[in-house]
């Protein structure tokens, strides 16, 4: 699985605050990957400066995604009935925009290393219309994943982040 959108970092009360726009949004396990050895990726030099390539949409190494360090996802289903109206109706309690709702926090992940947005949510973000870009998806019944790495500033782990 991989996310349409990088996070690098979500609050807690953000995802509070998205988990409860509907029953069609959820928040993942943990997420990691295996090596080739068996062996899970953890949190350590190597797969730091991996995210980091991701963070700037720079090519991973050869062993690409597999090489990221454990993460969640935030997932908004296919057509589980989220506005597609103002930005204040997609979380309306309260109706304030998200932290993360920010094009300078959110990473469309280099082709190969992510999940592509429609070509209409695409376009919105390349013109730099980040809140367009997220309804456009949402409108054209698409689902949409967030890929989150740290949580309360805090790299995620499996106690980080429940």
């Amino acid at each position: 699985m991989s996310g349409h959108l990088v996070l690098d970092n979500m609050s807690k009360s953000d995802r509070d605050a998205a988990l409860g726009v509907g029953a069609g949004v959820s928040w993942s396990k943990l997420s990691r990957h295996k090596t080739g050895s068996g062996t899970y990726v953890d949190w350590d030099t190597a797969s730091r400066a991996e995210l980091a390539k991701l963070l700037k949409g720079q090519q991973l190494g050869s062993a690409g995604r597999e090489s990221l360090p454990p993460h969640r996802y935030l997932s908004f289903a296919k057509g589980s009935g989220i506005p597609t109206g103002p930005i204040e109706d997609f979380f309306p309690k309260p109706k304030k925009i998200p932290a993360w709702m920010d094009k300078q926090k959110l990473v469309i992940p280099r082709k190969g290393a992510g999940t592509e947005m429609c070509r209409d949510a695409k376009d919105a973000w390349n013109k730099g219309n980040l809140q367009q870009a997220l309804f456009l998806q949402f409108a054209k019944g698409e689902s949409l994943i967030l890929e989150i790495y740290h949580f309360e500033g805090r790299e995620m782990t499996e106690a980080n982040g429940k």
